[in-house]
């Protein structure tokens, strides 16, 4: 997971090939390779995104951290509040042209509604694939089991693939 905020002002820093190296190195051996990325300024993730886009084969974007940093800089999980802030986002990256395919992690909300919500928010702009993690953001990290009935669910309404 990429800060994409950090990886941009790398690159304005040290220019592109020194600040994308400062925080995203691969090799040949590594393909296929998905990168993924985190934040909330979409813009900046588009740009993170086009930066990276020709030394990998998928650009995913975390909606689904649900750790203190994420809480705080407004990313992963803590945007599944913000579907305007979501839907920027992935118009963002439409916009961008990266002739890979983008893909999306999220958590699952209260709801399947809710859930459904946002993966039709991320179907409406293209998304390729969608990770589900079977657990709120408000559960701790693995101390209970993932919902795989909610899991079925979405997998069953969606029209792209879900993993997860």
């Amino acid at each position: 997971m990429i800060r994409a905020k950090r990886l941009v002002a790398s690159c304005k820093i040290h220019g592109s090939e020194q600040g994308i190296r400062k925080y995203f190195v691969t090799t040949a051996e590594d393909r296929p390779l998905v990168v993924q990325f985190c934040g909330h300024n979409p813009s900046e993730i588009a740009e993170a995104a086009k930066l990276v886009r020709s030394m990998c084969d998928a650009i995913d974007i975390n909606l689904g951290c649900p750790q203190k940093c994420a809480k705080d800089e407004k990313f992963g999980s803590f945007l599944l509040d913000e579907p305007k802030i979501i839907e920027d986002i992935f118009k963002a990256l439409q916009s961008a042209n990266l002739s890979v395919p983008v893909f999306a992690k999220i958590r699952i909300s209260q709801t399947l509604s809710e859930t459904m919500n946002i993966v039709r928010l991320l179907e409406k702009y293209g998304v390729s694939l969608i990770t589900v993690h079977g657990r709120r953001k408000e559960r701790e990290f693995h101390t209970k089991p993932a919902d795989l009935d909610i899991i079925k669910q979405i997998k069953q309404l969606a029209t792209v693939p879900i993993i997860c």
